[in-house]
């Protein structure tokens, strides 16, 4: 009767009276059993509704030994992270997680439960990172305790701890945060650490679908460092789509198409080589690794011309010279296209007629050739560098053989006639002179010659 009278003045009042909570927990001090326990839960409940955490959690435990079940536990628990001072939920948690033959997983749920508790309910810190460490010391990628751990270490500036926990993150997540915690971990473990230590970050934030440009420049690098050739192609390739500078990238496909040819893969480097100079046409390097892969590959005819395109962009006489001379040896001794190499002969001889063996080189093909008018041509030029006087004296000697062998009997005679004039009793020029006046029937000249 008086439950009913009390339940009609309640239904009856405006708002709930003062003695709302005060009434059921009279009440419930009279009765047992599930009434018992509904009385304990609904003033449990209006006190934390009313913020009253201390005096709601008790009654909640009240509520809770008399069998008010999961509802009196989540207010309990509410109350508890609220700061009330019972401390029945912890014990209980605490008792759980000793258990030996709990699962992993509920294990893992008991120890998160009490890191809230601790860090919500008694702002203590330190405790709930604890129990987050003893989380990954089972799971060391759980991302929510590896994500409190770092905002606790970033706030207190404990940059030496955060690195082995954003190293951790690095290999739990995906996407672009896997790149900022790899550089966050790179700049604290380079403070202590070489940085040919920072290759498992590197390669981490790398492997991402869409890898970032520090990302990409620091496997590169580790890659090199390494020697690991197949990682510096393919990293050097993708870098070099994305320069703008075309210098940049023209030398990032000049490294890519090196550690091709040392992997024996000299087709494709032939053509990174090719992009290269396309993309920074003045690449003296690209043309003459270009030109070092067609000579492996048996293409002497493209190397030869490679060559001659690079001479012809050269500003320096030496290089030019240098140039023209490999490529005359490669159209003679590998092509056996004896004209073009001849012409480039002609151009080396153009720029320096002493240069190394040419001026040789060029008497023997105009000789081969017949070719008095150049071969002449040729020798007086050789004769014009030359200042010493007995130097003079042999190559006239030569110049009149070398006539003398392509039929210009006339000019040979002259040439000996000057060297014999400079010396009289020079031998060489002399049975060189009574030969050429025998072939003329010039019999007179040759019998002076030999008196």
């Amino acid at each position: 009767a008086d439950a009913a009278l009390r339940a009609l003045y309640e239904r009856f009042h405006e708002g709930r009276p003062e003695d709302w909570v005060a009434w059921r927990v009279d009440r419930a001090a009279e009765s047992d059993g599930p009434e018992k326990a509904r009385l304990l839960l609904e003033a449990a409940l209006q006190c934390e509704r009313e913020g009253q955490a201390d005096t709601a959690a008790k009654l909640a435990l009240q509520a809770l030994e008399a069998g008010a079940g999961d509802l009196a536990s989540r207010c309990l628990e509410r109350c508890e992270l609220a700061g009330a001072s019972t401390t029945s939920l912890t014990d209980l948690l605490m008792g759980r997680a000793r258990q030996e033959d709990l699962p992993a997983h509920e294990r893992r749920e008991v120890q998160e439960r009490l890191a809230e508790l601790d860090e919500v309910g008694r702002r203590d810190l330190a405790s709930a990172l604890l129990w987050h460490r003893s989380i990954l010391e089972q799971h060391p990628q759980h991302l929510p305790s590896l994500r409190r751990i770092e905002h606790a270490y970033v706030g207190m500036g404990r940059d030496a701890d955060l690195e082995s926990i954003a190293a951790e993150l690095v290999k739990a997540l995906q996407g672009p945060e896997v790149d900022a915690h790899a550089v966050v971990a790179s700049r604290i473990r380079l403070r202590e650490a070489p940085w040919t230590d920072l290759a498992d970050l590197s390669k981490a934030a790398g492997d991402q679908p869409n890898p970032s440009l520090w990302a990409l420049r620091c496997v590169f690098a580790q890659a090199r460092v390494r020697g690991d050739d197949p990682t510096i192609a393919q990293t050097a390739k993708v870098l070099s789509g994305m320069c703008d500078n075309e210098v940049e990238s023209a030398a990032l496909l000049v490294q890519a198409a090196h550690a091709l040819t040392r992997m024996g893969e000299h087709e494709e480097a032939s053509q990174l080589f090719q992009m290269a100079i396309e993309r920074e046409p003045g690449f003296v390097h690209a043309h003459l690794d270009l030109v070092d892969v067609l000579e492996r590959t048996g293409e002497h005819a493209r190397a030869a011309e490679e060559l001659e395109t690079l001479a012809r962009k050269s500003s320096v006489d030496e290089h030019r010279a240098q140039l023209w001379y490999r490529a005359a040896e490669l159209w003679i001794e590998k092509v056996d296209e004896s004209a073009r190499g001849r012409r480039a002969f002609e151009e080396v001889s153009d720029i320096d007629i002493g240069y190394r063996d040419v001026f040789d080189r060029l008497r023997v093909l105009y000789t081969e050739a017949g070719d008095a008018t150049e071969l002449a041509a040729l020798l007086e030029r050789r004769l014009e560098a030359i200042t010493d006087p007995a130097e003079r004296i042999e190559m006239e000697v030569l110049r009149g053989r070398a006539l003398a062998d392509v039929g210009e009997v006339g000019g040979a005679k002259r040439a000996l006639a000057a060297a014999l004039e400079a010396n009289p009793d020079h031998q060489p020029a002399l049975e060189a002179f009574v030969i050429v006046s025998a072939k003329e029937e010039d019999w007179p000249g040759a019998e002076q010659a030999l008196i």
